[in-house]
């Protein structure tokens, strides 16, 4: 318990010095819990010397700066001993007296316990001199003498438990509480607070990219993942560029190269004796091919592997027909190949004049017998006459289906045979919306009719004009950017109702595979004058250019 006791030396001041008949004083406070620091049971110890009789007193108590004090009742000491009555109020005030005439004998000692609950432990106790009286026999008022307060605890400082600058020893608060302020305290973070006094483990820190908490790192590829829009690997890819999968932007070579050259049949990216000596294998069953070597070995496309495949591979092998990066069709006619978005389309029109399986697709018709083809929906082509206007003088030397494809109708579009090499087929209406969407037509534009999007046919058009000798588009060519790769140029087309060729050097008009009734199927246009694209239904019987995209 804390204890401090004036004991001895007020009764030595009060023998030496007092004057007075009583002298009191508070000699002791002690804490119901020693370790209590508000709201605490307290137990005050009052102390008197007095050199007459006492018959009755009335005694308030108080106490400063900070504390509040509930009286809750006084017993024991020499009142009780006198057989006094003792009463109080919480506000500290203390009567006793005797109903019998007992009195208080001269002496020295407790005079009685007062019990309280105080707010805290800081500060002092005291008497309220000018507010107590101590009366002797027949109510005669007794000169008293009032002893110094009760010092409880005098060290100022922080008495808030949850402040940071908390002084265990301090029972009086001087106001210097600094609250505990959560946040980053790290100087070196990109969200440090000033005013913040704990570290919640909050802190942030710029990233190689400079955000803010960002989860972007360094690695070979540079600054990576995160807000950079870049993947971890990005640097990673093909060196090659033959390769079907060359990347311009990558830096470090992976191994991952794709040479899908027909008759390549070890990804070399060259057709080459080892090819041969691979399918041999294959023929005699030395080997069994995967997915890859049997479409490879099969240079017919008819889903064997013998002999012939083995003649036409080493044909083109020794005649250098194949590029790489190119597809071949029935015919041995070579397309570059370009890649927009997740689709790998035919970045020339074709000029086939085979289906698949080898059978011709009629051809040679009259401008008569061109617009009745749709009685026996006789799939057809024609080739862009040289000659018949300025464009194909200019641009055909001979023969228009060299510079500028061959025009279809869509009964050879749509028929089971197929007009596209292994593995490609004629674009679906969807295939052509989604290519345009990855050009940045929306969604809603996509699937309208009509004119669409804004500068999407910019990128889709050949870059040029037929004027400077340096394009196969007549002025203006309107916003051509060939930021696709598509190259689409102006082949004209074939009128469905008298068989004439129109339009080569103005317009460019590709099929879909797509059929919107009995007569008419939906296509695609580009136009000199235009940057948008043009999707509308045209009568089957029309002749158009075809661009084929890959089945994978």
């Amino acid at each position: 318990m804390r204890y401090l006791s004036f004991f001895f030396l007020t009764f030595f001041l009060s023998t030496q010095i007092s004057a007075q008949d009583v002298y009191l004083v508070i000699d002791n406070v002690v804490l119901t819990d020693p370790q209590c620091v508000t709201n605490c049971e307290a137990v005050i110890e009052v102390f008197i010397d007095n050199t007459v009789d006492v018959y009755g007193f009335q005694i308030l108590f108080g106490a400063e700066p900070q504390l509040d004090m509930i009286t809750t009742g006084a017993y024991g000491g020499k009142a009780a001993e006198a057989g006094f009555s003792l009463s109080s109020n919480p506000n500290g005030l203390v009567l006793g007296f005797s109903m019998t005439g007992s009195y208080i004998p001269l002496g020295t000692g407790l005079l009685f316990n007062l019990e309280a609950v105080v707010s805290n432990v800081g500060g002092h106790f005291f008497i309220a001199e000018d507010e107590s009286t101590v009366s002797g026999l027949e109510g005669i008022p007794l000169s008293f003498e009032i002893g110094p307060a009760y010092y409880f605890c005098e060290q100022l400082g922080c008495t808030d438990p949850l402040a940071v600058n908390y002084n265990e020893s301090a029972c009086i608060d001087d106001g210097s509480c600094i609250p505990y302020l959560y946040g980053c305290v790290d100087p070196e973070a990109c969200n440090y607070e000033l005013e913040a006094t704990v570290d919640d483990g909050s802190c942030l820190y710029n990233d190689c990219n400079n955000d803010c908490g960002g989860l972007a790192f360094e690695n070979e590829c540079g600054c990576v993942e995160g807000l950079t829009e870049l993947d971890e690997f990005w640097c990673y890819g093909c060196l090659v560029p033959a390769a079907l999968n060359y990347c311009s932007e990558c830096t470090i070579a992976d191994d991952s190269c794709i040479f899908e050259l027909l008759g390549d049949v070890n990804q070399s990216g060259t057709i080459d004796i080892i090819d041969i000596v691979m399918i041999v294998g294959f023929i005699f069953e030395q080997t069994i091919p995967d997915e890859y070597q049997s479409w490879a070995a099969d240079w017919t496309g008819d889903g064997m592997i013998d002999i012939i495949d083995i003649v036409g591979i080493v044909d083109c092998a020794l005649n250098d027909c194949w590029e790489a990066g190119t597809v071949m069709d029935i015919d041995g006619n070579s397309y570059p190949m370009v890649e927009i978005g997740d689709q790998v389309w035919m970045a020339e029109n074709l000029k086939v004049t085979h289906y698949r399986n080898g059978d011709p697709i009629p051809t040679d018709f009259t401008d008569s017998d061109w617009s009745n083809l749709d009685d026996t929906e006789t799939g057809a082509f024609a080739v862009y006459p040289w000659g018949n206007d300025e464009a194909s003088q200019t641009t055909c030397t001979g023969d228009c289906s060299e510079v500028h494809g061959t025009l279809y109708n869509w009964y050879a579009v749509n028929d089971q045979r197929g007009i596209c090499p292994q593995d490609w087929h004629a674009p679906s209406d969807e295939e052509w919306m989604e290519m345009e969407m990855h050009l940045g037509m929306s969604w809603a534009g996509a699937h309208a009719t009509s004119w669409r999007g804004t500068d999407e046919g910019g990128k889709l058009k050949d870059t040029g004009i037929l004027e400077n000798d340096n394009g196969l588009w007549f002025s203006p060519n309107a916003g051509a950017t060939d930021e696709s790769g598509f190259s689409a140029n102006p082949g004209g087309y074939r009128f469905d109702t008298d068989g004439s060729c129109f339009a080569m050097g103005y317009y460019g008009y590709f099929w879909s595979s797509a059929g919107k009734d009995n007569l008419t199927a939906w296509s695609r246009a580009v136009y000199s004058n235009s940057t948008e694209v043009l999707r509308g239904a045209y009568s089957m019987q029309r002749g158009f250019s075809v661009r084929c995209i890959r089945d994978y």
